[in-house]
């Protein structure tokens, strides 16, 4: 059950990753306009 708790934390990590990346370029692209 150890893997399984690795798995979800590195998962949350990435999706934490790619939510922020997505609020930046959103933040960016309505800084262009």
């Amino acid at each position: 059950s150890q893997f399984h708790l690795v798995v979800a934390d590195k998962w949350l990590e990435a999706v934490k990753r790619f939510s922020l990346a997505i609020v930046s370029h959103v933040k960016n692209v309505q800084m262009d306009v």
